[in-house]
């Protein structure tokens, strides 16, 4: 597979220009690559090549993905001192508006914008984390309860 990530990055209505791009985290399910971009005063970015053998109906998920963002940054807007770009993902989209591209090879990417200064988990291992992280859960989802449709 020829994997061009400046080629791939370019396709996305991103601010900045492409520096570099290396693989990223540890996730077991999508291909994610962190993006950096040359101008300091720019976002860099997360592309991830998403796996549609596991999610058939790529279109589908980044609908559910878009809806739920767009609600979660509406309810951030009348949140004083909300940060949206720290508290919700801020999905890139495509040239043409799409929230994902269809890369030359039939495979499916979405780009992010990159959360600076973060710090994740991949197990918990104190009291304080599962707390924490049971609190983030419990607000996205209060967040989401009067969301429309399923």
């Amino acid at each position: 597979m020829d994997l061009n990530l400046k080629e791939i990055f370019e396709q996305f209505a991103a601010y900045g220009t492409f520096l570099n791009g290396e693989p990223y985290g540890s996730g077991h399910i999508h291909d994610t690559f962190r993006i950096d971009t040359v101008e300091k005063d720019k976002d860099d970015y997360i592309l991830q090549r998403l796996n549609n053998k596991i999610f058939k109906n790529i279109p589908e998920l980044q609908n559910n993905i878009e809806r739920v963002t767009v609600h979660l940054k509406n309810k951030l807007k009348s949140v004083p001192g909300s940060d949206i770009k720290r508290e919700c993902l801020c999905l890139i989209p495509s040239r043409d508006g799409k929230s994902w591209i269809i890369d030359k090879e039939g495979n499916y990417w979405r780009m992010y914008i990159f959360i600076s200064n973060h710090r994740s988990y991949n197990a918990v291992d104190s009291p304080d984390k599962a707390f924490e992280g049971g609190k983030a859960i419990g607000r996205f989802q209060a967040m989401l309860s009067d969301m429309p449709g399923g």
